[in-house]
């Protein structure tokens, strides 16, 4: 729990650094615990409406977050799926 509490905190300060974001605007919660692990619910409104300008605003929102995660040392859940095969 003290790495998830500690990377939500980073993610708001990282959120509330970037320039594109309306400060007032950013939620980060610890929102659920789900069979595949923690669910972390990040919300914010930004001011670029260009959709180009967006795309790589997202693209690098998203970056900061994975390295943000493998520096935490938290792995990510992936779904899997299990096939058995019948032997006739």
């Amino acid at each position: 729990v003290f790495q998830s509490s500690e990377l939500t905190e980073n993610i708001k300060l990282a959120l509330n650094a970037h320039k594109n974001i309306e400060k007032e605007s950013i939620r980060v919660f610890f929102d659920t615990i789900s069979t595949n692990g923690i669910d972390i619910s990040i919300g914010f409104y930004t001011d670029l409406i260009d959709l180009v300008d967006f795309l790589k605003f997202k693209e690098e929102i998203n970056y900061t977050l994975l390295e943000m995660i493998e520096k935490a040392n938290i792995e990510l859940a992936y779904p899997s799926q299990s096939i058995y095969l019948k032997k006739d």
